[in-house]
């Protein structure tokens, strides 16, 4: 009788263990990637960990960030929007809000060319060259190959 009770007070306990602190498989691969600001092969990732476990919190959180990163906006703003309607935890679900609150700014900025992505720089034979926005204005400079 005290196995079966033993069992039963590990089986309780362990129903109580959020999924979230164990990380699904294939999870920590893509916070790799992620962090290594490979932002579409980490999205990769992420949506084979979404598909594996539909419901993890943080994947979605880190999908939004990835589809931020890769100029997605709308699909960004839906990762986030499900993190914020569905998280419980009122840290994550406020960077959900600011990041909502940031992205539009943010969408802006890389549409127009301003801000830190805003310049084009090329090297080798091609002699470089690109947009760069200066004084609120945008500048064009041609480049050419000779071959």
């Amino acid at each position: 009788m005290k196995r079966l009770l033993t069992g039963i007070v590990v089986s309780a306990a362990c129903s109580f263990v959020s999924p979230a602190f164990a990380a699904p498989p294939g999870f920590d691969d893509a916070v790799k990637s992620y962090n290594s600001r490979q932002y579409s092969v980490a999205l990769s990732k992420f949506a084979l960990v979404a598909r594996a476990v539909p419901n993890d919190i943080l994947t979605h959180y880190y999908m939004g960030l990835c589809y931020q990163q890769t100029n997605q906006f709308s699909m960004a703003k839906s990762q986030y929007e499900w993190v914020s309607a569905t998280s419980r935890d009122p840290a994550l679900r406020a960077s959900c809000g600011q990041a909502l609150s940031q992205l539009g700014k943010y969408q802006s900025q890389k549409i127009s060319g301003a801000g830190p992505t805003s310049s084009f720089r090329g090297g080798g034979s091609t002699g470089g060259g690109g947009a760069v926005r200066v004084s609120g204005r945008l500048k064009v400079i041609e480049f050419y190959t000779d071959w």
